[in-house]
């Protein structure tokens, strides 16, 4: 009785939160600057443009009508300069295809439908861990009220819009194919073509199962050779102007700024050039060696190297730290986490004193509240998580 009621209130609490989410999303429409970006270049290709190499001619006339002028977004009229043309070329064309659905609001109605996925995704999810693993706690109630029930989520993925809940339903994805290693290869090369931390996934995804005996060599070479061809592929519509975007990260990236953890540092005059890459390739190589030592589970390959990629990232904005956060939350079990997690997103949200890069953060603010929160969870899913797997 008690489960079948525990089922029943998890249903009505997933439809209550796609119901809730997306009705209150439809009638508030929050674009900003990065949303700006994605629809300058996307209208720009749906014009015959190559977003990579605009002309100097090209004008917009949605952009305009999203965000004010005389910003560095759009420092004239109809204009984004051409280095935010910083991602994939996949996903350049699946913005270009939003946006000829409708040129302002076809990405918002994308994020908002890939909002209402995700809930449905980690239902499955859950379905599926309680399947498996009946005997294991599991604590998706706590978690959905986190993600769908808390200002937090709506607060930093679309007040104002911002792309990254591309990354959620791509990281539920991974985690329900995880045992499928043909499908899980689609969606990680998927994952790579339009967000790039596909790419440091898939490779210890191939390390988990040599290491574990779980794919022969004919698989892997089958694998890498798809993930590879998936790869290649999405890079020739704009190639090779398109390799540009990643040259324009690198150089925006090489800056510390936003919520960045390297704020500290600068202020202490701690920081060089380089550290944030060092730092993510050191994390790495533990990261592989704890494959290797059989101490890390198979749901750590897609976990980890998200959250170390974003936590030594220099200029990670907040929706980005969200995405680390959401991660880890996914598969973390201890409810006290959820609940600290839960009340944490309130707080956040309610704190709009955000520390950028020219304020030093020792002051009691939202930056403090963040790093505070992300390495909280971080502990506890390390805690959890890792040096139990070990036979």
């Amino acid at each position: 009785m008690l489960s079948e009621r525990f089922q029943i209130l998890f249903i009505v609490l997933i439809i209550g939160g796609i119901v809730i989410n997306t009705t209150y999303l439809l009638v508030k429409f929050a674009p900003g600057d990065d949303y700006a970006i994605y629809t300058y270049f996307a209208e720009a290709l749906l014009n015959g443009e190559n977003p990579y190499n605009l002309s100097d001619a090209h004008r917009s006339e949605i952009v305009p009508q999203l965000i004010s002028v005389g910003s560095s977004t759009q420092p004239i009229e109809g204009v984004v300069p051409q280095h935010y043309a910083d991602y994939p070329p996949l996903l350049m064309l699946l913005n270009a295809f939003m946006v000829q659905l409708h040129p302002q609001k076809g990405l918002y109605y994308f994020y908002i439908a890939l909002f209402g996925l995700s809930f449905f995704l980690f239902a499955v999810y859950v379905y599926r861990q309680r399947l498996a693993q009946p005997a294991q706690k599991v604590i998706p109630i706590l978690f959905v009220l986190f993600m769908g029930f808390n200002p937090v989520m709506n607060a930093t993925w679309f007040f104002p819009i911002t792309d990254k809940v591309i990354f959620a339903v791509l990281i539920l994805s991974l985690l329900l194919v995880l045992d499928r290693p043909y499908i899980f290869t689609i969606v990680c090369a998927l994952f790579a073509a339009i967000k790039g931390l596909g790419i440091p996934i898939f490779f210890f995804y191939i390390l988990y199962n040599i290491v574990n005996r779980k794919i022969t060599l004919k698989q892997l070479a089958v694998m890498a050779s798809v993930f590879a061809i998936i790869l290649l592929l999405s890079h020739l519509p704009f190639f090779p102007e398109g390799m540009n975007g990643y040259q324009w990260r690198a150089e925006r990236q090489s800056s510390v700024g936003h919520s960045s953890l390297f704020l500290y540092l600068r202020g202490l005059d701690l920081n060089f050039a380089g550290l944030g890459t060092l730092l993510t390739l050191a994390s790495y190589v533990f990261l592989g060696i704890g494959v290797i030592r059989k101490r890390v589970d198979n749901r750590a390959v897609i976990v980890l190297p998200v959250v170390i990629s974003i936590i030594f990232n220099t200029e990670p904005s907040y929706d980005r730290i969200l995405v680390a956060l959401f991660a880890m939350l996914v598969v973390v079990r201890n409810p006290w986490v959820h609940l600290v997690s839960y009340l944490m997103g309130i707080l956040v949200t309610l704190a709009d004193n955000y520390v950028y890069s020219s304020v030093f953060p020792l002051q009691f603010s939202s930056w403090v509240i963040i790093w505070g929160w992300l390495l909280y969870v971080l502990y506890a899913y390390l805690n959890e998580n890792l040096g139990k797997y070990h036979y």
